[in-house]
């Protein structure tokens, strides 16, 4: 799941959503520094991916892609993943996607938490952009693999990656569907265990 996914996931709690944006920006162990709802959404985020690489349509959806994309599948199925999300927003939520964007950039940036520099530079840019919403364009899938294309050190074909999307769209739209009432149940689950 992508940034549009973890927010969502992860609201209406704004400990849980902005420690959910900062799950990529954190590693390793927690031990405090950032403070106990912040630490729960990372540890959220953390626990979603998990649950989203292990879980078995999401196996599946990451098998259709052919050499070389296969091992990069996870990342695309991210982003395809929030694509869908945005697209189909009113299946899952009461609240426009405009209306929970802007609530979700203003929970990481008006934060009374800990906000690396970093992370906090990445949401603005993310706000002025709009780019949560944006994911139901899906010309923004195409640019998100070209930025992540160039993120990534090593070669790799992210670039030419969308190509696969559009091969595999309509399957990669019924895998998401089938595994969002999972994914929400899951987080709802831990929410509600650790929280």
């Amino acid at each position: 799941m992508n940034h549009l996914a973890h927010f969502f996931l992860a609201s209406p709690n704004p400990g849980l959503m902005a420690g959910g944006f900062l799950g990529d920006h954190i590693k390793g162990r927690l031990s405090g520094h950032y403070g106990d709802d912040l630490e729960r959404g990372i540890k959220l985020h953390r626990a979603i991916d998990v649950y989203t690489d292990k879980h078995i349509i999401v196996k599946q959806a990451t098998r259709r892609f052919t050499k070389p994309y296969r091992r990069f599948a996870p990342i695309i199925c991210d982003i395809a993943f929030d694509h869908f999300l945005a697209r189909d927003w009113q299946q899952f939520a009461a609240i426009p996607l405009e209306e929970f964007c802007q609530q979700s950039y203003l929970t990481v940036i008006n934060s009374k938490f800990d906000i690396p520099a970093q992370a906090l530079q990445q949401i603005k840019r993310m706000q002025s952009a709009n780019s949560l919403k944006s994911y139901q364009n899906k010309t923004f899938i195409k640019q998100s693999l070209a930025v992540l294309s160039n993120r990534i050190s090593r070669p790799n074909p992210l670039a030419s990656a969308y190509d696969q999307y559009l091969r595999y769209e309509c399957q990669l739209n019924t895998d998401f569907h089938q595994f969002m009432p999972d994914i929400i149940k899951f987080s709802n689950q831990w929410t509600t265990t650790n929280c």
